[in-house]
């Protein structure tokens, strides 16, 4: 089965890298109970964008994500969470990307 992963990458506002993260561990929760098979949250330490965080969802298949996306269009825990962080956001994305699996 080919995986999925689906990468956002985030700038934190100043002063609220912790802010972020303690979100971070909220939406790693929900994504979990949704379907995903697996949240991953690093921190940049070089290249073209060092110190941004990526927030890199994991699913099992294509068939895993669209059913788990779908999923979250009316899931009222992921609504309100969207609405309270949206509210004040403490990071800012600057780049998504998401990639199929290649199996060698």
């Amino acid at each position: 089965m080919t995986r999925i992963a689906d990468v956002d990458y985030y700038e934190p506002k100043p002063g609220q890298a912790m802010a972020m993260l303690g979100q971070f561990a909220e939406a790693k929760a929900l994504m979990i109970k949704a379907g995903a098979s697996e949240v991953v949250v690093a921190q940049s330490q070089g290249g073209t964008s060092p110190g941004t965080f990526v927030f890199q969802v994991q699913y099992e298949s294509g068939a895993t994500f669209g059913a788990t996306v779908d999923g979250l269009t009316t899931n009222q825990a992921w609504m309100e969470f969207w609405a309270r962080i949206s509210e004040n956001p403490t990071a800012t994305l600057v780049r998504h990307e998401m990639f199929t699996g290649v199996d060698i």
